[in-house]
């Protein structure tokens, strides 16, 4: 009854690669037999797009747009560890350049190829669901330009239809036979499906509210503007005004399909009521279409480049933008994936300016920090995450001696594990169980791109605490009373909190259930974090009472916060916590 999620043909299709290349030939190691997967379905893509270029504007305009989907930041690094972005960018738009093909050449079996392609794609994700909004209206366009009799019109609106029909089918009849789940009631699993698409199709996050304009979410474009690499973006630019004029003036149908495969994934996640998260990866099929439009600048500038000499230098400048690209590429590698522009001043810039998902390597840089690790780590040690789940490490990467386990979350114990996390800007990380680490200790390996951690391995032993947070003392109450639900706590200055521990009562009360702290240096302004006091602020893996959090004494802890004043809002007039109190309040030395 909980089934809900992305469909698995992917996953299914790596399966198989790890079958023959692992298992069987033994020629590829487990993990990265599975992804090889994924690079040969960019790999087909790239030929796609080479040879659907060529095909229709010429050599020169494939070369440019085949070499910037190959070198396209996101692409280029996805492409190695994303069973799915990239995977669906392929099949999208291999199901395209099939279609467009087939219904141009009159020919079945491309036709059935594109569906195949259509198929996979939403056995991937749903992002296919799109694709009509591309190519029925060029479907349209393209009948409306052919020179035909009114009496041949009738049977190739008949016939399209049909083909069209069918071609639905075996899409998704492809969709179904990868995904063996949904042949024991389809129908109602297919809702559950449908639900968390929609769930995570409208769900705004507040992160890109900034970006909102009357209703529509400007974040996306601005994401694009931000992470493609300079030439690309000019390129496309002019591809994109090329494509335009040529479409109105010429009336060339072709262009209104790349027009349309680069605007249709960016602009219904720019609607209002629509949302996207973690930069543009998981529209990725735009970017396709946006390499092609490259070509088609690249195309322009050599066709109005007037002499010779202009056309040599031309061609020279896109080599260099070529050259300029892959050199950016290589400066950050194997962290393309976190890459910003010149527009924004790189991802120092992003950061700076805190644009939202700035260093996100999405569990990439976890591999930089695991061979680090292996190198350095002493034998025997221990390991933890700080908010992700040991799912997110793959064991066998993991030097064999490495004891890996979110139980070894220690705190402020400090009980000197090795504790790793990315630091790229996401809320989780006012969260204690982080915060205590980036707040107290110093790291012992950073990953860093253009200066910025987007990773960060501490050692959680005393001798890499911070000089000024390695004491801690208790502090004397000027008076504490309890109001409505309420624990108010007067320390009589400010200090800075590490530490409150309640000792109380267990009979004759309520369980706490939520609640919440709020410290403030003067009693008029308030602050509060994310925990909440009804659960330990460890790794959930950690056993509470490791910390103190029994059924008769509840702790919580502080990165050093500044406060005069605590309230213990418990939000319940029967809570044990509020049950003869003892308390006891510690600040840093």
């Amino acid at each position: 009854n909980d089934f809900a999620g992305h469909p698995p043909a992917n996953d299914v299709l790596a399966a198989f690669t790890n079958l023959v290349l692992y298992q069987k030939l033994g020629i590829l190691g487990d993990i990265e037999s599975h992804h090889l997967f994924e690079v040969f379905a960019v790999f087909l893509l790239i030929i796609g797009v080479s040879i659907f270029t060529y095909i229709e504007f010429g050599i020169f305009p494939s070369l440019v747009a085949s070499a910037s989907l190959a070198s396209y930041p996101l692409v280029f690094s996805e492409s190695h560890f994303n069973i799915k972005d990239p995977v669906e960018m392929s099949f999208y738009g291999l199901a395209i350049i099939f279609f467009n093909f087939a219904f141009k050449k009159k020919n079945w079996k491309l036709l059935i190829t594109s569906a195949i392609f259509a198929g996979l794609a939403l056995g991937t994700k749903f992002n296919i669901v799109f694709m009509p909004f591309i190519v029925i209206p060029w479907l349209f366009v393209y009948y409306a330009l052919q020179k035909r009799t009114s009496l041949q019109s009738p049977k190739i609106f008949k016939r399209s239809l049909v083909m069209l029909f069918v071609y639905s089918l075996l899409a998704i009849a492809i969709f179904y036979a990868f995904w063996p789940i949904l042949w024991e009631n389809p129908i109602e699993k297919i809702k559950l499906v449908l639900d968390f698409y929609w769930k995570n199709g409208t769900t705004v996050l507040p992160e890109v509210s900034q970006y909102i304009l009357r209703g529509f979410n400007l974040f996306p474009i601005t994401w694009i503007l931000y992470t493609t690499p300079f030439p690309i973006l000019v390129l496309s630019f002019i591809g994109f005004l090329v494509s335009l004029l040529k479409l109105v003036k010429d009336k060339k149908h072709i262009y209104l399909l790349i027009l349309l495969w680069f605007l249709v994934p960016i602009f219904r996640v720019s609607l209002p009521h629509t949302a996207i998260h973690s930069g543009v990866r998981h529209i990725m099929e735009f970017i396709p279409a946006m390499a092609i439009l490259s070509g088609l600048g690249g195309k322009f500038l050599y066709e109005y480049s007037a002499r010779k000499f202009v056309k040599v230098s031309t061609i020279l400048l896109l080599f260099l933008s070529c050259g300029f690209i892959l050199y950016e590429l290589v400066r950050i590698h194997p962290n393309e994936n976190v890459y910003f522009n010149q527009f924004i001043g790189g991802l120092y810039g992003a950061a700076q300016k805190g644009i939202p998902f700035w260093g996100n390597s999405y569990g990439n840089a976890y591999l930089q920090g695991v061979k680090w690790l292996n190198e350095n780590a002493e034998p025997d040690s221990k390991l933890t995450l700080l908010l992700g789940a040991t799912i997110n490490i793959p064991r066998q990467k993991l030097r064999a001696d490495i004891h890996f386990h979110n139980k070894y979350w220690s705190g402020p114990l400090n009980e000197g594990e090795y504790a790793m996390e990315m630091s790229h800007n996401y809320n989780q990380k006012s969260y204690f169980r982080y915060a205590y680490y980036e707040a107290f200790l110093n790291p012992v390996y950073e990953v860093k791109v253009e200066g910025i951690p987007i990773l960060k391995i501490w050692k959680n032993s005393p001798e890499f605490i911070k000089n000024g947070f390695k004491e801690d003392v208790e502090i004397e109450l000027l008076s504490q009373k309890l109001v409505d639900g309420r624990l108010k706590i007067d320390l009589g200055k400010v200090v800075m909190l590490t530490k409150i521990n309640i000792q109380h009562g267990s009979s004759e009360c309520q369980g706490q259930k939520e609640g919440y702290i709020m410290t403030s240096t003067d009693g008029v302004k308030w602050d509060r974090g994310p925990d909440l006091i009804d659960v330990p602020q460890s790794q959930p893996e950690v056993p509470p009472e490791k910390t103190g959090f029994t059924d008769t004494n509840f702790v919580f802890f502080f990165t050093g916060r500044n406060a005069r004043h605590i309230i213990v809002n418990t939000d319940m007039l029967s809570s044990c916590f509020l049950k003869n109190p003892k308390v006891e309040v510690k600040g840093l030395k």
